[in-house]
């Protein structure tokens, strides 16, 4: 086991990038500076503009700007990624792509002229396998210390929802708090959160609403919004930032400081003072200096240095070996919503209204499937009859050619299901079906309540974002 690092990629020095199914200037981390870092390598009068690859099952932000896109299965990114590293010599990493094999050649090819310009890219929702591979890649290439940065990782490493879940199961919790978050909603279905949560002796929220988690609660407290709470955060670099209250608190709520300090039992709970006391730690000793990091904006020099660490290739033939596919008739795909996210803005009427980016859809969570599919799935139906008068070229085309009636189907992953209704979406591969996360609230305002349908019961812990079903026609 190696030292743990995180990577930070420096996209306005890459000339060529490779996505593995990484929507880094939309859904990803970091995406602001991502987003900038790419359009300056566009624009760059010096080394000529940068060429985008991308490997994806969905149409994403960062797919509709590349240059060269493979719609591929999810389960599929993974062979695309072994026959690029296997082109450019990864060690023990064989091509196993088939009919992409060509595809990879042709872009390995152009990664290995840009060199250490050049910069391979792994999305969240992929597995270890994928980040190892793009690891030795970006090895391989000599793109670490260029355009990938190994830095020390700005969390510490931490026990996750299964491990508390397996706890509270077990009787060990007499007493849970939560801080902000709402598992008893979105938490992996399978650990039945919801259940075991009430087996602690007391359970104490922190929150912005009532929700699910907050139903559940002994005592619910109302959390302050952030736009009201003093406090500070680190970037995906490590850069300490501060959080400035704009307005004093309007409701008397708390913040995690407030309540960590309590149970603690520290002297000083004030959040203003407790953001003192920290960044007093790392040299803001005066008012001077701390008027200078409110005024900046940032505290200079506190990004995370590079890390004295190297990519050992041969790693990722072995956790490409131990690497096993998804099984089953149909890929799915969950991915975040870029209205309501995770399900945290279900009732803000501003963000419900909000076009999806790629779909264009209001007020809901479609299953998305390709053409290809629903024609296989039975979801179009011929039309018959004189076609209508003043349709647009495409819209006659449709009308003559064939109807999209909006059935609605049933997703069956692991032996629990959801339906919804379908919405045939262009550059989505084929055999795949995707859902939205972040509706089918059940404890909500007026403005979330009965919109869309709970993805989370597709989410599973030994499956994650991206898993195989069944997918069936309801109507």
């Amino acid at each position: 086991c190696g030292t743990p690092v995180h990577a930070v990629v420096h996209l306005e020095k890459a000339r060529r990038i490779l996505s593995l199914d990484s929507d880094f200037i939309g859904s990803a981390q970091d995406a602001h500076r991502n987003i900038r870092g790419f359009a300056l390598g566009r624009k760059s009068a010096d080394d000529g503009m940068n060429r985008l690859y991308v490997v994806e099952s969905m149409m994403s932000l960062t797919g509709g700007n590349a240059d060269h896109r493979l719609r591929v299965k999810p389960s599929e990114v993974v062979q695309v990624a072994a026959a690029v590293a296997a082109e450019l010599g990864v060690p023990g990493v064989a091509s196993t792509s088939g009919a992409h094999s060509a595809w990879a050649g042709t872009v390995a090819k152009d990664l290995k002229e840009a060199g250490k310009a050049a910069v391979v890219v792994a999305g969240y929702s992929q597995p270890p396998a994928v980040h190892a591979l793009a690891a030795a890649i970006n090895a391989a290439l000599g793109a670490i210390g260029t355009t990938v940065s190994l830095v020390q990782p700005t969390e510490p490493a931490a026990q996750g929802i299964s491990e508390l879940a397996g706890a509270l199961q077990a009787g060990k919790v007499s007493t849970l708090v939560v801080l902000g978050g709402n598992p008893a909603y979105n938490a992996p279905a399978d650990l039945q959160f919801e259940t075991v949560a009430r087996k602690a002796g007391t359970v104490i929220r922190l929150g912005y609403y009532e929700d699910e988690t907050a139903a559940l609660a002994t005592w619910h407290l109302a959390g302050a919004h952030f736009l009201e709470s003093w406090g500070d955060a680190r970037t995906a670099d490590g850069t300490v930032v501060p959080v400035q209250p704009l307005v004093e608190p309007l409701f008397g709520g708390l913040t995690e400081r407030e309540v960590l300090a309590r149970i603690l039992g520290e002297a000083k709970t004030s959040p203003y003072d407790i953001v003192r006391e920290t960044l007093k730690g790392l040299g803001v000793a005066d008012d001077a200096a701390w008027k200078r990091f409110l005024h900046d904006g940032f505290l200079d020099g506190s990004a995370a240095g590079a890390v004295a660490a190297t990519v050992n290739p041969s790693v990722a033939a072995t956790v490409l070996a131990a690497h096993k596919p998804a099984q089953g008739e149909f890929a799915v795909v969950l991915h975040r919503d870029a209205s309501v996210d995770d399900g945290r803005f279900a009732n803000n009427g501003w963000r419900q209204e909000m076009p999806d980016p790629i779909t264009k859809v209001t007020w809901d969570n479609v299953v998305m499937v390709s053409q290809k599919t629903a024609k296989a799935l039975g979801l179009t139906t011929k039309r018959s009859g004189k076609v209508p008068e003043n349709l647009s070229p495409a819209e006659a085309a449709d009308a003559k050619d064939g109807q999209y009636d909006h059935p609605v189907v049933k997703i069956t992953v692991g032996g629990r299901s959801v339906e919804g209704p379908v919405w045939v979406q262009p550059g989505l591969a084929d055999g795949t079906v995707a859902r939205g996360l972040g509706y089918g609230r059940r404890v909500v305002g007026r403005v979330g309540r009965g919109v869309g349908f709970n993805a989370y019961a597709l989410l599973q812990s030994a499956f994650g974002l991206s898993s195989a079903g069944k997918v069936e026609k309801v109507f």
